[in-house]
């Protein structure tokens, strides 16, 4: 008897099943992050959580002095722009595709230096974040949702829809779109490959910063791990999509809707290693074959 009254009931599992998909939300900002870097200059910037985690550390530390909600958005976005920049600078725009893995490397090392800067900075383990929406919960056919998920969720999609018109829209995001799907075209044609890696590190850069306000607003608690979480979420969700744009947003989804679930059923100190065999399987099952210029934005 005591096993089955265990069992979680079905709404628990659905209610579990939509906050998995709102949490999903910010996971695609940060893959769509990834899946840029990766289809334009074919590496990985292992440094772009750090990037994040600078962005929402910076916010946190100027609503502490007073900043209010200005303060705070204006302080999250700058120092992810400076952050974001200064990786790109150091990592990507001066090493050509030869030196991949030295910047993949390189990248791991700036990531080293934003932790401990943040230790430096913010000794403390934790620091509040505060919420840029009301705290107060929604409830829709009876599933409660916290005001500040859907925020998160709508700040999320609009930016990817704003990605997905400069991508496909502007005469820039066109030359992306060419350089992405056949390089070698793009390149006879004129187009400046390192002028859309810039495009592309901008890009990344500008969801880097939503993505630093809306996982701090959910969070509401910054450590120092911020960092890694962030990193291996946005893998993790690229790797389930199989590396493109459009895959980047299907494996966040379904990688948050993975997580929630497994905690229910599973409990929570369990959800990561389901999430570590839900990748396994991905991996074994169907092998993911993540190569540049393979897929198109949106």
């Amino acid at each position: 008897m005591d096993r089955l009254t265990d069992v979680p009931a079905v709404g628990d599992i659905l209610q579990a099943a939509v906050d998995g998909g709102l949490q999903g939300s910010v996971y695609a900002l940060v893959a769509l992050s990834f899946a840029l870097t990766f289809q334009v200059l074919g590496r990985v910037n292992l440094a772009y959580g750090a990037v994040v985690m600078a962005g929402s550390y910076a916010g946190a530390l100027a609503f502490a002095a007073g900043g209010g909600a200005v303060g705070t958005v204006a302080a999250c976005v700058a120092a992810t722009a400076l952050s974001g920049l200064y990786v790109d600078r150091l990592c990507f725009s001066r090493l050509d595709a030869r030196w991949r893995d030295v910047s993949m490397i390189a990248s791991f090392a700036v990531w080293m230096q934003f932790e401990e800067a943040v230790a430096l900075v913010a000794p403390g383990h934790a620091y509040p974040f505060p919420s840029l929406s009301a705290d107060r919960m929604v409830t829709v056919r009876d599933h409660t949702v916290r005001l500040d998920s859907l925020v998160v969720v709508v700040g999320a999609a609009l930016a990817a829809l704003i990605l997905r018109a400069i991508v496909q829209g502007s005469r820039r995001g066109i030359a992306l779109r060419a350089v992405v799907s056949q390089p070698r075209a793009a390149a006879l044609s004129g187009i400046d490959h390192r002028a859309m890696a810039r495009f592309a590190a901008l890009l990344g850069i500008g969801l880097a910063a939503v993505a630093a306000l809306l996982i701090g607003n959910l969070q509401q608690q910054l450590t120092p791990m911020m960092g890694l979480w962030v990193t291996m979420k946005g893998l993790a969700a690229l790797i389930l999509g199989g590396g493109g744009f459009p895959g980047a947003v299907i494996g966040a989804l379904c990688l948050g809707v993975w997580e929630a679930i497994a905690g229910v059923l599973l409990g929570r100190p369990m959800a990561e290693a389901a999430t570590h065999l839900l990748l396994l399987g991905v991996v074994v099952v169907a092998p993911v074959r993540l190569r540049s210029g393979s897929a198109e934005p949106g």
